[in-house]
């Protein structure tokens, strides 16, 4: 199992330090997510040769830019022209050519339910959408990796397993995250959906992030792993029988994790995995 870690780039300035701690956590390779905007090329390079620096392996790079709302900056600040500049200098990462998407929301808030993702017009508009971009990029082996949530288009394990439908397994892949498909009303029942996601939407993953769970006044957060009340030994048995032998496994801390927290939890999923 690689384990390896997502790292959040807030402040394109302060680049040199997130991967210096990263590594300080154990952690030599992962996700490098970028909350920030305008992204540029000067920008996206100047972090890329942060983790170069730190001789930090990137696997993926993800952007919070929203599919069904791209000229929107109201959620987390990146429109579409950010998620565009990311994908045309993703090549800044070395090898690396995996671009990690949510789904998208018709709503203001990620985690805020909307009935308008439901419908088959929000599926269709996602697909439209991400035909769109996929054609706009310039390095022609980028690979999408959309990961799935309760609240957005790809909500359930039906709606996640119509994707090979309109897209190829090359362009279009998963970033599986169960925790997050775990909707509060469903959370009394989350130790036998956890493993149904998995053995349904794992074959189709190419990175795999673990979060924890928590309900707290029907409200979920979701922690780094052994904070919560998720079964981490079943579930990377799960992943080992269901996903592809060498797909990367990542923590996601919150940028308010401390590094006591972040060695912690890496060393519980390694227990876990008998490592």
């Amino acid at each position: 199992m690689e384990l390896g870690v997502v790292v959040t780039i807030e402040n394109p300035r302060f680049a040199d330090v997130v991967f210096r701690r990263a590594r300080e956590a154990g952690f030599d390779h992962g996700q490098v997510n970028f909350v920030w905007s305008p992204l540029t090329a000067s920008i996206i390079r100047h972090v890329a040769a942060a983790a170069e620096t730190h001789a930090f392996r990137v696997v993926a790079v993800g952007c919070l830019a929203n599919l069904l709302r791209l000229a929107d900056k109201a959620v987390h600040s990146e429109d579409e022209a950010d998620l565009l500049a990311l994908g045309r200098n993703i090549d800044a990462f070395g090898d690396c050519r995996k671009l990690v998407l949510w789904s998208g929301t018709y709503a203001r808030k990620w985690t805020e339910p909307s009935l308008l993702n439901l419908g088959e017009d929000a599926y269709f508009a996602m697909v439209f959408e991400l035909q769109r971009l996929l054609g706009q990029f310039t390095e022609p082996a980028l690979t999408v990796a959309l990961q799935p949530c309760y609240a957005h288009i790809l909500h359930d394990i039906a709606t996640t397993l119509r994707l090979p439908d309109d897209f190829a397994a090359d362009r279009v892949t998963l970033n599986l995250d169960p925790a997050y498909m775990i909707a509060p009303t469903l959370y009394s029942k989350h130790p036998e959906i956890v493993g149904r996601i998995i053995a349904a939407l794992a074959p189709m993953a190419s990175l795999v992030t673990l979060s924890d769970l928590i309900i707290r006044e029907s409200s979920l957060t979701h922690p780094l792993p052994g904070r919560g009340t998720l079964d981490f030994r079943n579930i990377l048995e799960a992943i080992e029988t269901n996903a592809a032998a060498d797909i990367p496994h990542l923590l996601h801390p919150h940028s308010a994790a401390v590094m006591e927290d972040l060695v912690a939890a890496r060393q519980y999923v390694l227990d876990c995995a008998g490592r």
